[in-house]
């Protein structure tokens, strides 16, 4: 996991934020709101 998150923007990477948005539909309206800011937090680093 920690060369995924050294390496930004691998493939299995980008897989699993992808699986983790496809989620967002399905949570509580507060949790999507929280796990939206935090991809807009992750996708500033």
């Amino acid at each position: 996991m920690e060369q995924a998150l050294a390496r930004p923007g691998t493939p299995r990477e980008s897989h699993l934020i992808g699986l983790l948005i496809g989620e967002l539909d399905q949570l509580p309206e507060k949790d999507q709101r929280t796990a939206r800011q935090t991809q807009r937090e992750y996708d500033t680093l």
